[in-house]
């Protein structure tokens, strides 16, 4: 029979978990990971850069995967004991499907797919600065106007 937390070992995990994700140095090593995949992102764009290099950035890619699946399942251990408050948040469901969706075989095999994915990680940065995040919901809530606006346009 497999062992099972009890409800004491899943407090005790969050309360750990918890202080970790909400320690300073979490948030900036998050933020700058953000920042150094953007960065990849950015020299991938270079062809002659890319072949000479090509196996280095691939192994970069595969390590800012790893941090963020590491982050991200730190974030849900956070939640052990409440894990309901973990899915309320819309930030940590972005996060969560930015991840999970770069271990889907259907978009791993399909490179533009993926890079948008990866550009979506640095809408992440929207976490750690809230003067972003207000830009982000605005332009968000204006959507629906724009896109009735352009189709009244386009007839």
């Amino acid at each position: 029979m497999p062992h099972q937390q009890t409800p004491g070992r899943r407090a005790l995990l969050a309360r750990r978990c918890t202080a970790i994700v909400q320690a300073r140095w979490f948030a900036v090593t998050v933020f700058a990971l953000i920042l150094a995949n953007a960065a990849l992102l950015g020299v991938e764009t270079y062809s002659g850069i890319v072949a000479g290099r090509h196996h280095w950035l691939r192994v970069a890619e595969h390590a800012c995967l790893a941090a963020f699946t590491v982050e991200i399942l730190l974030r849900l251990a956070a939640h052990a004991d409440r894990p309901r408050e973990f899915f309320k948040d819309p930030w940590n469901l972005f996060d969560l499907a930015v991840v999970l969706c770069a271990f889907l075989p259907v978009v791993r095999e399909n490179t533009t797919v993926l890079r948008l994915l990866r550009l979506a990680r640095v809408l992440r940065t929207a976490r750690f600065l809230p003067q972003l995040r207000i830009v982000l919901v605005a332009v968000a809530r204006s959507l629906p106007g724009t896109l009735s606006f352009l189709l009244v346009g386009a007839l």
